[in-house]
């Protein structure tokens, strides 16, 4: 049975499977508050991507291995959220 992945920790694709796509959103902050979000790919970038408002990103060409997404919300005032979200 398939699982929605906002309830699971990892998805395993084919080695053939070499793009992919997150689109990722904060969702306990009032809707007139503006977030921004920073993300990283955990063993293909050493550094924390900043995207502003951008919610989505789209890696390809990934070579077979094992990677972490990990992404972060900042609101309005420059205050990280407690735990990066991660997805294996």
């Amino acid at each position: 049975m398939a699982k929605n992945i906002a309830y699971g920790s990892e998805i395993v694709l084919n080695y053939k499977k070499r793009f992919i796509s997150f689109e990722f959103n904060a969702l306990n902050h009032p809707p007139s508050q503006k977030m921004s979000y920073s993300y990283r790919m955990e063993n293909m970038e050493d550094n924390w991507n900043h995207s502003g408002d951008r919610n989505f990103v789209t890696y390809a060409n990934m070579k077979p291995g094992t990677y972490v997404f990990r992404v972060n919300a900042i609101n309005k005032d420059g205050i990280l959220s407690p735990n990066p979200a991660g997805l294996q």
